[in-house]
């Protein structure tokens, strides 16, 4: 899902200039794709929260 939302919000690259979300949202990816998340549901939540954030 990670690497998706990179496609879909940045140029496919980990690059955070080229991110085009909050830097909350970019640090949940960055986690994603790096120490992973336990399950699905954790990755949502953590999205979720990060959205809620301004």
């Amino acid at each position: 899902m990670a690497r998706t939302a990179f496609v879909f919000l940045s140029d496919g690259t980990l690059d955070r200039p080229a991110f085009r979300g909050s830097d909350a949202l970019y640090a949940v990816l960055q986690e994603a794709v790096t120490t992973r998340f336990a399950s699905y549901e954790a990755f949502y939540t953590a999205w979720r929260a990060a959205s809620s954030t301004r």
